[in-house]
């Protein structure tokens, strides 16, 4: 298998696991750091709506930047919104964050990294082959999702054996 098909595997594996986890503790760590329903339904509007920008720059840009500079571009968005997502709490500086990371408090993965791996993962196989690299994308973005949401309970198993308080628990478990 080539490098850059499993480059794209791992990193699809490992951002559906952190949106599995994210899809199940986003609405509850925010709503144990004091925000309101409303704020939170906002953040996930304001998060897609990031989401919905990343996908506009990829179907424009992504190929005059260069599709592995997207990427790298991407990622680097991802993560800083997944920091911001960590360290923050104010309101304001949480809605930077999730909007610039793209974050998709849905549960699944439909947002500028996919579309953009999608459109890269056929050229790593040989015509034939392009079904089978394409259903392995899938199931370990649905395999990645199914473990990061069983990792939702992570926060209740650190309250239980490391003897956390709630909130200490949800902020580790999302800063996972």
């Amino acid at each position: 298998m080539p490098t850059d098909r499993r480059l794209i595997y791992a990193a699809a594996f490992i951002r559906a696991l952190g949106i599995g986890l994210l899809g199940v503790l986003f609405a509850i760590n925010l709503s144990v750091q004091g925000l309101h329903a409303a704020q939170i339904g906002l953040l996930v509007a304001v998060g897609l709506a990031g989401a919905a920008s990343g996908t506009f720059f990829v179907s424009f840009w992504a190929d005059r930047l260069g599709r592995r500079n997207s990427l790298l571009l991407l990622s680097g968005c991802a993560v800083a919104g997944a920091i911001g997502l960590a360290l923050f709490q104010n309101f304001s500086w949480l809605a930077a964050a999730c909007f610039i990371g793209m974050v998709n408090a849905m549960g699944r993965e439909r947002g500028a990294l996919f579309t953009l791996e999608q459109t890269i993962l056929p050229e790593t196989t040989v015509t034939s082959d392009r079904t089978k690299a394409l259903a392995w994308y899938n199931v370990l973005l649905d395999a990645g999702q199914a473990i990061g949401s069983l990792l939702g309970s992570l926060p209740f198993l650190l309250t239980r054996w490391a003897d956390l308080s709630e909130a200490s628990a949800h902020r580790a478990s999302f800063s996972l």
